[in-house]
């Protein structure tokens, strides 16, 4: 009987020790395909993670050649504002000559108008003089023989 005892608690501990093997093998199992599950979840989320800075990468590339655009064109327009106005001052300053030369002409014209105004009427003066002498000279000339 004490063997009949002893074979039924090792026929018990046989039963558990089968029972605690199945539930390892089944745990170990399910660890297994959940570390397969994370595993998986964690590639794809690093070929994710690698995908969006590949791709801020290049925006950040393509930005920075707009960046690079923009300041040739900012440049090559400063260069060609620079130009127009130095040729708008070139202009202005050659027809700002032109009109003074003008001006001085003009001024010359009328000084040489008003000095031969004056000339002619210093002449008209004393030819009205001279007339006026000769008037008085002939009024006299004719007063003499009749004396």
């Amino acid at each position: 009987s004490e063997m009949a005892t002893r074979t039924g608690i090792l026929e018990c501990k046989l039963t558990a020790t089968e029972r605690s093997r199945v539930e390892y093998r089944d745990t170990a199992r399910k660890l297994l395909a959940e570390n397969e599950l994370l595993q998986t979840q964690v590639t794809s989320t690093e070929r994710d993670t690698i995908e969006v800075i590949s791709y801020l990468k290049r925006e950040d590339l393509a930005k920075d050649q707009m960046i690079e655009q923009l300041q040739n064109q900012l440049k090559t327009l400063r260069q060609d504002s620079r130009k127009e106005r130095e040729s708008l001052i070139e202009d202005f300053t050659y027809q700002i000559n032109n009109l003074e030369k003008e001006l001085h002409n003009k001024k010359t014209e009328v000084d040489n108008m008003i000095e031969e105004l004056a000339r002619v009427k210093d002449f008209r003066r004393k030819k009205n003089e001279m007339q006026k002498k000769e008037k008085s000279t002939d009024c006299d000339s004719a007063l003499i023989p009749l004396l």
